[in-house]
């Protein structure tokens, strides 16, 4: 009788174990600018959904690769909506602002105006971003 009791816990756990199965698309690219094409030297790529976010650090030349459940594991399919954080903190002055290497509207997914559907063939992508605005004196 006691085998009968587990049984439902079992085939919950099988379907989780099957429902839970890694479909992750291996998903990289690379953030330049939009004057000049010229990387953006390092910061923080951000892909959300209303459940879900995976992110990836820029390198020095620009190019990123995706994690979501663990470094560089890819993108499930779907389309993602994407923030991009760059910036630099001087090290010198703790109390100074920091300086943004692109424009503070790619920080928040919901102004940047930049997205990106991952299909099983969608292996890189580029985005291309402005500069952050000069500051009148």
């Amino acid at each position: 009788m006691m085998k009968y009791k587990l049984l439902p816990i079992i085939i919950i756990f099988a379907f989780c174990i099957l429902g839970c199965s890694n479909n992750q698309v291996g998903f990289s690219g690379k953030v330049v600018y939009s004057d000049t094409g010229e990387p953006v030297p390092q910061g923080e790529i951000q892909f959300t959904t209303p459940t879900f976010i995976a992110r990836a650090v820029i390198r020095k030349d620009g190019t990123f690769k995706t994690g979501s459940y663990k470094a560089a594991d890819g993108l499930p399919p779907g389309t993602y909506n994407v923030a991009i954080v760059s910036l630099t903190i001087d090290a010198e002055d703790s109390l100074a602002p920091p300086t943004f290497l692109v424009h503070p509207k790619y920080g928040d997914s919901k102004t940047s105006g930049l997205s990106v559907t991952i299909e099983e063939t969608t292996r890189n992508h580029e985005f291309k971003v402005d500069r952050p605005p000069t500051k009148k004196r």
